[in-house]
């Protein structure tokens, strides 16, 4: 899911850098819980917001029945002086 999220950044046209990736303790497995943070310009916030949240929103819709817990956070994170 991660990765197809920031596909959909990408296809969109957003500008974006990961700077940080986590998920999984063990190599060869799908990792239950992930996290990425990633840079985006001012300009392209709102556009990365608005991605992220319909791509996810309905991959939320996809797996209710599944994965009835399927919870997603965008936070806003200090920028670096």
């Amino acid at each position: 899911i991660m990765g197809r999220t920031l596909y959909e950044l990408e296809a969109a046209g957003v500008d974006f850098r990961v700077f940080d990736i986590e998920g999984g303790a063990k190599p060869n497995a799908i990792p239950r819980n992930a996290v990425v943070s990633i840079a985006v310009k001012s300009a392209d916030k709102a556009k990365a917001v608005n991605v992220i949240s319909a791509f996810l929103d309905g991959i939320k819709n996809e797996i209710k029945v599944n994965e009835p817990g399927f919870v997603y956070r965008i936070a806003d994170l200090a920028t670096p002086a």
